[in-house]
C-alpha cells in the first residue's frame, strides 16, 4: 500500500516557485517536481542510514542466520527486529507496539 501525501500552497507561494523551478511537463505546479525530487532523496538518504546502523546490528544478533539484500526485505528484517523503534518510538519513549 502506497502513502499519498498532500500539501497545499498558496497563489503567492506559488508564484514563488514559479519563479525559480521550471518543469516542462507542468507549467502551472513545477512543485510538483521539487516535491518529488526531496522526497525521493530522503527517502534514499533515511534508507541509506538505516542500513549503516542495522547491517552491524543483524550482523552481531546471534539469531540472524541472513541479511537480505532486497530493499523491500531488509526494510521488513529491521521493522520487524524485536528491538525496532521508529523514530516516533525513540523520541516519544513509547515501547514497540
Amino acid at each position: 500500500m502506497a502513502t499519498i501525501v498532500s500539501q497545499s500552497i498558496s497563489d503567492t507561494d506559488m508564484l514563488i516557485l514559479q519563479y525559480n523551478i521550471y518543469d516542462e511537463n507542468n507549467e502551472n505546479n513545477p512543485a510538483t517536481k521539487w516535491i518529488d525530487g526531496a522526497l525521493t532523496g530522503k527517502v534514499n538518504n533515511c534508507y541509506k542510514r538505516m542500513k549503516v546502523e542495522w547491517v552491524p546490528k543483524l550482523m552481531d544478533d546471534a539469531s540472524v542466520s541472513a541479511i537480505s539484500a532486497s530493499k523491500d526485505d531488509f526494510v521488513l528484517q529491521v521493522t520487524n527486529h524485536s528491538s525496532y523503534q521508529n523514530r516516533y518510538q525513540q523520541e516519544s519513549g513509547s515501547s514497540n507496539p
